[in-house]
């Protein structure tokens, strides 16, 4: 159940804009003033983009800057982001994490868990 990184989708945004304006990676660097390969790199989301870069690629694209940050409504007000509730048991998981105290003790909870998630024989005893 793992979501997409912040990066990775605004690097699949940039991409569509692109294409659907038909610039090859080659027309949007140059208008970046980058290497091509910098340009590949923004859209896989395996290099970090800063804020200034990401304006100059919102004017590049001429869209607002607005475009690339999911949860911020198109007027450019952050719009309320909503999470699925959370049932009982997910609660009682959470409480529990939060009370460890210490970095390895957190760590050895999560690791426990994905352990527990792989081994699906287990699961299936309790």
């Amino acid at each position: 159940m793992a979501t997409k990184s912040l990066g990775v989708a605004i690097g699949e945004k940039i991409r569509e804009l692109r294409k659907a304006q038909r610039l090859s990676q080659m027309r949007l660097a140059a208008k970046l003033d980058v290497s091509y390969q910098q340009v590949q790199k923004y859209e896989k989301g395996v290099s970090s983009i800063s804020v200034e870069r990401l304006e100059s690629i919102a004017q590049a694209l001429n869209v607002p800057i607005t475009t690339f940050l999911p949860g911020v409504a198109k007027e450019g007000v952050s719009a309320r982001m909503t999470a699925p509730p959370i049932a009982d048991d997910e609660r009682a998981i959470l409480d529990v994490y939060r009370k460890l105290k210490g970095r390895s003790a957190r760590r050895a909870f999560f690791e426990i868990l994905t352990l527990l998630i792989k081994s699906r024989p287990l699961l299936r005893k309790l």
